[in-house]
């Protein structure tokens, strides 16, 4: 009982040690970062949906849908959502904005036409001087364009300012395929991992994480946990408990002598005749032969 017991308190130490690394982690941020210092830029949403002219579409294409993308977010995930971004932008010091729209103008000719998304960007910063440290500062957009037609929606990845440098082309090309994984199935699961992901880059935690999960803690805990048990219970099966004498009334062993006496002997022989004949010899078998000559 002493031995489960000792095993249990180990076992909750190192649980409450990852716990404690877990909640450490969570306020990792890039250092210290000034609170926001933009006076232009002052719309606290971080969520905007750009939503195309239906009238207008349909004089240039009667026959084309669009998606309705008011329906992509419910109001508690948008506001939960918000509130998430809030708290990575906080510890980067950088402007995060999730951008939905429907437009067909954003439809690309072949797989590496993005110019038309990424100029519709940088117009828009350009315009609106959004930015955590001053206006047209640090600022990363994520534009999703959602099309009715399958395998016809397409999203870009867009950073300014001084942490540009932090979101090179294969990080963003990671992010979003992280997104585009269940965007289509779960839009605010996929739109918050993308703000946590583009926080950790920028952290340089893109391998450990900022945001722990505290699931990850407890089935690290556990498997310390049955290592030691399993440890303990190998060391233990060698150890001898017992000796000759331990259930012997007494602690003495009482062992009656007895021994043999030999009185005689008396034994058969026959004699076995032998043939007086040569045996012959030779070499040979299925497979194979060998011989001399």
């Amino acid at each position: 009982m002493a031995k489960f017991r000792k095993f249990i308190i180990i076992m909750l130490i190192i649980g409450a040690v990852f716990w404690g690394i877990s909640i450490a982690l969570r306020g990792v941020s890039v250092g210290t970062v000034s609170d926001r210092n933009n006076d232009v830029y002052t719309d606290e949403s971080r969520i905007l949906f750009i939503e195309a002219d239906a009238d207008e579409v349909r004089s240039i294409n009667p026959e084309y849908q669009l998606r309705d993308v008011s329906t992509l977010l419910s109001a508690t995930e948008k506001e939960e959502l918000q509130t998430y971004i809030e708290k990575c932008e906080a510890k980067i010091g950088c402007d995060i904005f999730l951008i939905i729209g429907n437009s067909p103008y954003f439809t690309k000719t072949n797989d590496n036409d993005f110019d038309k998304q990424a100029t519709w960007i940088e117009n828009w910063v350009k315009e609106n001087k959004p930015g955590w440290d001053q206006p047209d500062g640090n600022v990363v957009v994520y534009f999703d364009n959602w099309s009715a037609y399958s395998g016809d929606s397409h999203c870009y990845l867009y950073p300014f300012g001084k942490y540009a440098d932090k979101l090179p082309a294969h990080e963003r090309e990671s992010i979003i395929d992280s997104v585009n994984e269940d965007v289509n199935d779960d839009p605010a699961g996929a739109y918050k991992r993308m703000a946590r992901k583009v926080t950790l880059k920028m952290i340089g935690m893109g391998m450990i994480g900022a945001y722990w999960p505290i699931g990850i803690s407890i089935a690290i805990a556990l498997i310390i946990a049955i290592i030691f048990m399993i440890v303990q219970l190998c060391v233990n099966a060698g150890k001898v408990t017992v000796d000759k004498a331990t259930y012997v009334k007494g602690g003495k062993a009482k062992v009656k002598l007895s021994h043999d006496t030999f009185i005689s002997k008396h034994t058969t022989s026959r004699h076995i005749e032998r043939s007086s004949g040569g045996g012959g010899g030779g070499g040979g078998g299925h497979g194979g032969s060998g011989g001399s000559h």
